[in-house]
């Protein structure tokens, strides 16, 4: 049975606040849950209902032996073992599940540290957000960078928090592979100054077609906000302006493109000029 401080605590985790201040997050769902136990990440607790565990044996063991073989410390001074794993009613996977209907498994995730940015940046290609402010729209491209082997995406303060559960949600297990830093995008283009000569690209909706300009397999790749586009304080470090061309006609086309959708096409076209930079193996 959780007590009353246990679901007032894992409800907090919804706010980006106590998110922070307790340095976790939570996870629901199997293929969540199973990428989770697949990646570097550490679980600070995990909570399933009778049939859940019923239902996903497999999945479980994997959990048991997840617990079972950590020895060290991952949250604070608590020790990781079989203890950490608990049985709840479904009454009470309810009270504490982000969703109307509860997939019956939750774990709660020590939030990995910030990184601190350094020569891992070289010749890589690096996206940076700008303020993207729909849960949505970052999950997704934490997907889509994931999809195409970009490892570091930098998150102005203005973007939705990485780790709130409708961005982990959308990213569908790929956070757990990324290395989300959120940091001033100010800082970050100084830094890569200091370290990299590459292009920064910005997105733009009137700019240089994409498709006809030279682009390079690394480098760095801002994203601006969903309407008002790319900061006026970042357009000096950006030395190359891309957009993408709109082959619509008439009076009623769109204005501009959802923000995941495009970073989705100027991904796909880097790595293709790329000759398949960054390729993995699908399974």
């Amino acid at each position: 049975m959780l007590s009353k401080i246990d679901i007032t605590f894992l409800r907090s985790l919804r706010e980006t606040a106590f998110r922070r201040q307790h340095k976790a997050f939570f996870v629901e769902g199997n293929k969540m849950i199973e990428d989770l136990l697949h990646s570097e990440l550490n679980f600070r607790e995990f909570y399933a209902t009778e049939e859940w565990i019923y239902s996903n044996k497999a999945l479980f063991n994997l959990v048991e032996v997840y617990f079972t073989n950590k020895e060290e410390p991952v949250f604070g001074k608590a020790k990781v073992n079989q203890e950490n794993i608990k049985q709840i009613p479904s009454k009470e996977m309810e009270r504490i599940s982000a969703f109307k209907t509860p997939p019956g498994v939750l774990a709660v995730v020590e939030i990995p540290r910030n990184k601190s940015i350094g020569e891992e940046i070289k010749n890589e290609l690096v996206l940076c957000l700008d303020e993207i402010q729909d849960p949505g729209n970052v999950g997704t491209i934490f997907r889509i960078a994931d999809w195409f082997n970009i490892r570091i995406v930098i998150c102005s303060p203005g973007c939705a928090d990485a780790y709130q559960p409708k961005v982990v949600q959308a990213s569908m297990g790929s956070i757990f592979r990324l290395f989300p830093i959120t940091m001033s995008l100010i800082d970050f283009l100084k830094e890569n100054n200091k370290i990299n000569s590459g292009e920064v690209y910005g997105s733009f909706v009137h700019s240089e077609n994409i498709y006809t300009s030279e682009l390079k397999k690394d480098g760095v790749i801002i994203i601006g906000n969903e309407s008002k586009g790319i900061s006026e304080e970042l357009i000096p470090y950006i030395t190359k302006k891309i957009s993408i061309p709109s082959y619509s006609s008439g009076n009623t086309s769109p204005e501009s493109l959802n923000a995941a959708v495009a970073t989705g096409i100027i991904c796909s076209e880097f790595r293709r000029r790329g000759q398949g930079s960054g390729v993995r193996d699908k399974k």
